[in-house]
């Protein structure tokens, strides 16, 4: 199998030549539907022109004869999504995606070829393995965003915590959506999908590996996003009981103070020595807040 990209497109033949059966494949990597590697590469595999400029927002499959178009995404730990669209032919397979992607298909592919591994792959094998190396490679992902996320769970503690908890809410939304993804494209790969129906028995096996390791994404995620939940609220229960202990502390201190603020002359006439002063305004506040913290300790240790 060829490994074509967009430096290659000048040199190529502008007509398709021999049928299918004789050609070699090939793996076109360009970065839009637009280019002219991709033009090319549509009309040696019959693809209808021009290719939908759309930008995907969800996995997704189409299946024809002897075609198939899917739609997957790759994840990085910085919470960008980027679409992967996948042609399949006869004659070969067109990938476009972002340079990132491009880059990491095209090492991995280099790499199967130094093993002689892509001699005599048909073009739905390859494919197949490209979804079980996006799999891992997400995997590699997740491993980034649990280091984060252990990161943060030691620092999201007392009240200056808030930028960590506002990361840390941050870093959850990006695995919700990655278990959202992982969840889709699952249900694309599974057993029983549109993609497995169609595919020879050695494939279907290969598809299995892939979808497993895909499900192992899924449950990954999930599990990160628990835990990240768990902690958020752990976090949210320290920092309510801490609110409680002190305004618990300065509750006598107000009632002191609203007792002692209040001028009717009976009060009045009773407090003006330095003597009444430092009883009534300082002795006694500290005992009714020591007796406070006290019987506060011993509630909480109880319960």
């Amino acid at each position: 199998m060829r490994i074509i990209e967009d430096a290659d497109a000048h040199a190529l033949p502008s007509q398709p030549t021999g049928t299918p059966s004789t050609r070699e494949p090939f793996c076109a990597l360009t970065g839009s539907v637009g280019s002219e590697l991709a033009t090319w590469a549509a009309a040696q595999l019959d693809l209808a022109l021009p290719l939908s400029n759309h930008t995907p927002h969800r996995p997704t499959i189409t299946l024809g004869d002897d075609k198939g178009q899917l739609v997957v995404f790759s994840f990085d730990a910085d919470g960008t999504l980027t679409p992967i669209r996948l042609f399949a032919g006869a004659g070969g397979l067109l990938v476009v995606g972002e340079d990132e992607d491009l880059a990491w298909i095209r090492d991995h592919l280099r790499s199967l070829e130094s093993r002689k591994t892509l001699q005599g792959a048909d073009v739905w094998a390859v494919l197949i393995d490209l979804l079980h190396e996006l799999a891992v490679d997400t995997q590699d992902v997740l491993d980034e965003l649990s280091d984060q996320s252990r990161h943060l769970e030691t620092r999201a503690s007392g009240f200056t915590s808030a930028p960590e908890r506002r990361a840390m809410a941050k870093l959850r939304n990006h695995l919700f959506s990655i278990q959202e993804i992982a969840d889709t494209q699952h249900r694309l790969l599974s057993a029983d999908g549109e993609l497995a129906q169609t595919l020879s028995p050695d494939h279907r096996r290969r598809l299995r590996r892939s979808a497993n390791a895909v499900d192992s994404v899924r449950s990954r995620a999930s599990q990160l996003y628990a835990r990240l939940g768990d902690v958020l609220q752990q976090q949210g229960t320290i920092i309510s009981e801490r609110l409680t202990f002190v305004a618990t502390i300065f509750l006598p201190l107000n009632l002191v103070a609203g007792l002692f603020g209040m001028n009717f002359g009976w009060l009045t006439d009773r407090i003006g020595t330095f003597g009444a002063f430092l009883g009534l305004g300082v002795v006694l506040p500290l005992l009714l807040m020591g007796a406070t913290m006290v019987l506060t300790h011993r509630v909480a240790r109880s319960s």
